[in-house]
């Protein structure tokens, strides 16, 4: 498994994926230079992606396809992105969920409650207008 850089013309199959597993579309393309993928040979195993803002990163769309899960392509896809988001100068992650809490909490993420969020994350697309109400909030200090 190789663990990269989103390039554009990976657009597309990131979008199927994130379909696929039902997540947000939204913003994706606006900040894929922050988005890594996972491929198995010339398939796309998984994906993660970061906003970064001044106040803290907005870790979004982790997904894995069916066919690769249970194989830590999560863990790789989060570790490589919190350490690019730590030597980026990011202090804090933030993140929301409705299925993923334990993971993230495995991770060292805590649930927070959604009035904690900094007002550039809180003003993010996802957070204001995507995300349900009813996901939590996790945050994770790194730096």
């Amino acid at each position: 498994m190789k663990i990269r850089s989103a390039k554009p013309e990976d657009l597309s199959a990131i979008l199927e994926l994130l379909h696929q597993v039902s997540l947000p579309l939204d913003g994706v393309a606006e900040h894929l230079s922050w988005f890594r993928v996972a491929d198995v040979g010339a398939s796309l195993a998984g994906v993660v992606g970061l906003e970064i803002y001044p106040e803290g990163a907005l870790l979004r769309s982790l997904a894995v396809a069916p066919n690769h899960r249970n194989r830590g392509t999560a863990t790789l896809l989060c570790d490589r992105i919190e350490a690019e988001a730590t030597r980026h100068g990011v202090a804090e992650i933030f993140l929301l969920t409705e299925t993923a809490d334990a993971f993230f909490s495995r991770r060292g993420y805590v649930v927070a409650a959604r009035v904690e969020a900094p007002q550039d994350i809180a003003t993010t697309v996802e957070f204001a207008t995507i995300c349900a109400a009813s996901a939590r909030l996790m945050r994770r200090a790194i730096g």
